[in-house]
């Protein structure tokens, strides 16, 4: 094998490398919801009506997009979406999650302990995943959290609330407004496998740490969000399309020169 032979195959040898390394990683885009209301119109603008909410539900399956399990493996050719809901109002526990459940798409909520307490089991919780929001709708950089304890007692409690409600659990924070620091993940890091806030990156479902998610709103169009969505997934993915590209030329340039040699022979 001549020197620009042996450049050629180590080139290719190195773009599959890349290419099996980009594919992969896993990268679930996570939504974000917050309120879900019948008329959301005089509320804010991280509220929707419960009308906008069905026809993003109805978009996403016609763009063939499904719900993604945390206890099923991730495939990266399959539009999987996480649904998240933030603070454990009362809306969720009236008509999302009775909804969802009747459409088949298992989704994970964030609760907040204050907005437990005074809640009595109701069925169909089994069908979601739930996780911790916090106690009190605080933002964790208040001074109050320099002594940790603090914290460590108020996420104790909003165990406690999950565990007397019956609520499937995961090891999952999201964070409080969506604010954070180093400290702060690191403190969190001891406790849950994965934080999530609202900056516009995706999951890692085979990581632990720092989590993106996609925050809806009335601002957001629904084609950005199908656009964030998309890029999840290998065959949109410049960083995927482009070493195969390169691959293809490279092969094309070994078929060729294997053409030329067996027309000498």
């Amino acid at each position: 094998m001549n020197r620009e032979n042996f450049l050629i195959l180590l080139f290719h040898v190195l773009l599959l490398g890349w290419l099996f390394e980009v594919l992969g990683t896993p990268r679930v885009p996570v939504l974000s919801f917050h309120r879900i209301l019948k008329d959301a119109d005089s509320y804010g603008y991280l509220n929707l009506s419960q009308n906008d909410f069905i026809n993003i539900l109805n978009n996403l399956r016609d763009a063939g997009c499904t719900p993604y399990s945390p206890d099923k493996p991730w495939n990266p050719f399959k539009c999987q979406i996480l649904l998240s809901f933030d603070d454990s109002t009362e809306d969720h526990f009236n008509w999302v999650i009775p909804y969802l459940r009747d459409k088949n798409w298992p989704s994970l909520f964030f609760v907040m302990g204050t907005s437990l307490k005074d809640m009595q089991p109701v069925s169909g919780l089994d069908y979601h995943w739930f996780a911790s929001h916090a106690y009190l709708d605080r933002s964790l950089l208040h001074e109050i959290y320099t002594d940790v304890s603090v914290l460590m007692k108020e996420l104790d409690q909003t165990d406690e609330e999950m565990k007397r409600l019956g609520m499937k659990t995961l090891p999952w924070f999201a964070l409080p407004r969506g604010e954070y620091n180093d400290q702060t993940v690191k403190i969190l890091s001891s406790r849950f496998e994965k934080i999530f806030s609202v900056d516009p990156d995706y999951m890692n479902p085979e990581e632990p740490g720092l989590q993106g998610r996609f925050m809806l709103s009335r601002t957001n169009s629904y084609e950005k969000m199908l656009d964030w969505i998309l890029k999840s997934m290998p065959q949109y993915r410049v960083d995927v399309l482009l070493p195969v590209f390169f691959l293809l030329l490279v092969d094309l340039v070994l078929l060729c020169r294997f053409a030329r040699y067996c027309m000498n022979l």
